[in-house]
């Protein structure tokens, strides 16, 4: 399995999240949805030519009704990627016609 994949069934797994889709939700997805995007996955450091660290980016976007059902889910979210070793680095609210919690995700590996 892999990263995109795992992260994707650890957060299928989050009480209270409807859909899991690894790119833009469709206008008949359940919310609360999680739209999952790798952002970056690049060598941060090389030893003898091989790679020894890689740096792993997710964009998270959490989309509900409210914004304060993107809260609820918030710490569920962040504890099911802080199992996978992934650090919240960033967070941004969008309030529209449907709410948005965008989180950025990043693990060294």
């Amino acid at each position: 399995m892999n990263e995109t994949d795992r992260i994707a069934e650890a957060l299928a797994q989050v009480a209270g999240v409807a859909t899991v889709t690894r790119g833009w939700p469709k206008q008949t997805a359940k919310l609360p949805c999680v739209a999952l995007q790798l952002k970056e996955r690049s060598a941060v450091d090389t030893r003898d030519n091989e790679v020894y660290l890689t740096k792993h980016v997710y964009l998270l976007r959490v989309f509900a009704q409210t914004m304060g059902a993107c809260d609820a889910l918030k710490a569920d979210i962040t504890g099911a990627m802080e199992a996978l070793h992934y650090t919240l680095e960033h967070v941004r609210e969008k309030d529209g016609e449907t709410a948005e919690l965008q989180m950025t995700f990043v693990k060294l590996d």
